[in-house]
Protein backbone atom coordinates (compact mmCIF):
# COMPACT_ATOMS: atom_id res chain seq x y z
CA UNK A 1 0.00 0.00 0.00
CA UNK A 2 2.82 2.25 0.48
CA UNK A 3 5.36 3.28 -1.65
CA UNK A 4 8.29 3.41 1.04
CA UNK A 5 10.70 0.60 2.13
CA UNK A 6 10.66 1.86 5.97
CA UNK A 7 8.60 -1.29 7.74
CA UNK A 8 7.91 1.05 10.10
CA UNK A 9 5.80 3.24 7.72
CA UNK A 10 4.34 0.05 6.05
CA UNK A 11 3.35 -1.39 9.50
CA UNK A 12 1.69 2.16 10.37
CA UNK A 13 -0.48 2.26 6.96
CA UNK A 14 -1.74 -1.01 8.00
CA UNK A 15 -2.08 -0.11 11.05
CA UNK A 16 -4.60 2.74 9.95
CA UNK A 17 -6.78 0.77 7.43
CA UNK A 18 -7.23 -2.51 10.35
CA UNK A 19 -8.37 0.59 12.59
CA UNK A 20 -10.89 1.96 9.84
CA UNK A 21 -11.87 -1.67 8.70
CA UNK A 22 -13.15 -2.07 12.71
CA UNK A 23 -14.30 1.28 13.58
CA UNK A 24 -16.52 0.65 10.39
CA UNK A 25 -17.84 -3.45 11.27
CA UNK A 26 -21.15 -2.54 11.76
CA UNK A 27 -21.51 -0.77 8.26
CA UNK A 28 -19.89 -3.51 6.58
CA UNK A 29 -22.12 -5.95 8.28
CA UNK A 30 -24.99 -3.81 7.08
CA UNK A 31 -23.50 -4.48 3.08
CA UNK A 32 -23.14 -8.10 3.87
CA UNK A 33 -26.56 -8.61 5.08
CA UNK A 34 -27.58 -6.93 2.05
CA UNK A 35 -25.98 -9.41 0.22
CA UNK A 36 -22.41 -8.78 -0.58
CA UNK A 37 -19.56 -11.24 -0.84
CA UNK A 38 -16.57 -11.46 0.88
CA UNK A 39 -14.76 -10.47 -1.89
CA UNK A 40 -16.94 -7.72 -2.80
CA UNK A 41 -15.91 -5.89 1.06
CA UNK A 42 -12.84 -6.73 0.65
CA UNK A 43 -12.67 -5.28 -2.91
CA UNK A 44 -14.18 -1.86 -1.14
CA UNK A 45 -11.92 -2.02 1.84
CA UNK A 46 -9.30 -1.55 -0.74
CA UNK A 47 -10.66 1.38 -3.27
CA UNK A 48 -11.40 3.14 0.12
CA UNK A 49 -7.72 3.07 1.67
CA UNK A 50 -5.57 3.01 -2.09
CA UNK A 51 -7.87 6.45 -2.07
CA UNK A 52 -7.03 7.79 1.25
CA UNK A 53 -3.51 6.90 0.19
CA UNK A 54 -2.88 8.31 -3.11
CA UNK A 55 -4.57 11.75 -1.79
CA UNK A 56 -2.47 11.93 1.10
CA UNK A 57 0.74 11.05 -1.32
CA UNK A 58 0.09 13.76 -3.23
CA UNK A 59 -0.32 16.15 -0.30
CA UNK A 60 2.59 14.88 1.08
CA UNK A 61 5.43 15.17 -1.33
CA UNK A 62 4.81 19.43 -1.85
CA UNK A 63 4.04 19.45 1.69
CA UNK A 64 7.87 17.24 2.32
CA UNK A 65 9.49 19.55 -0.50
CA UNK A 66 8.61 22.83 1.22
CA UNK A 67 9.36 21.31 4.62
CA UNK A 68 12.68 20.24 3.14
CA UNK A 69 13.67 23.55 1.96
CA UNK A 70 12.42 25.32 4.95
CA UNK A 71 14.72 22.61 7.58
CA UNK A 72 17.81 23.03 4.92
CA UNK A 73 17.65 27.02 4.73
CA UNK A 74 17.09 27.36 8.61
CA UNK A 75 20.21 24.44 9.00
CA UNK A 76 22.33 26.53 6.45
CA UNK A 77 22.06 29.83 8.14
CA UNK A 78 22.68 28.73 11.51
CA UNK A 79 26.47 27.23 10.36
CA UNK A 80 26.96 29.87 8.11
CA UNK A 81 26.55 28.09 4.42
CA UNK A 82 24.93 29.88 1.85
CA UNK A 83 21.58 28.22 1.59
CA UNK A 84 21.15 26.84 -1.99
CA UNK A 85 18.49 24.58 -2.75
CA UNK A 86 18.16 22.84 -5.97
CA UNK A 87 15.25 19.90 -6.46
CA UNK A 88 15.99 18.37 -9.85
CA UNK A 89 12.74 17.56 -11.81
CA UNK A 90 12.49 14.05 -13.10
CA UNK A 91 13.71 12.87 -16.65
CA UNK A 92 11.30 13.63 -19.42
CA UNK A 93 11.33 12.49 -22.66
CA UNK A 94 9.46 16.34 -24.05
CA UNK A 95 11.82 18.54 -24.70
CA UNK A 96 9.81 21.21 -24.38
CA UNK A 97 10.01 20.95 -20.65
CA UNK A 98 10.38 23.52 -18.45
CA UNK A 99 13.09 22.17 -16.37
Amino acid sequence: MSTTTDPATNGEDHAKVLASVRQRRRQLAVLKTLGLRRRQLRAIVAWQASTILVIAGLADVPLGVAAGHWAWASFASTVGFVPVIVVPCPPSSSASSPC
